[in-house]
């Protein structure tokens, strides 16, 4: 599997199993998001942050 960037949501989500996918790039905007940290958007956005 690839390194999921930042900006992809999946890299904090329980949600399905394409993560399993190697070609798989990742999500920006999911319907089916499952929180994988209770502090999921501090760290999303914390991360995008220190991107930039």
């Amino acid at each position: 599997m690839k390194q999921l960037e930042n900006d992809i949501v999946c890299k904090y989500c329980l949600g399905c199993n394409r993560l399993g996918i190697e070609d798989f790039n990742g999500i920006k905007r999911c319907n089916g998001f499952v929180p994988a940290y209770s502090d999921w958007q501090e760290r999303y956005y914390k991360a995008l942050k220190e991107e930039k």
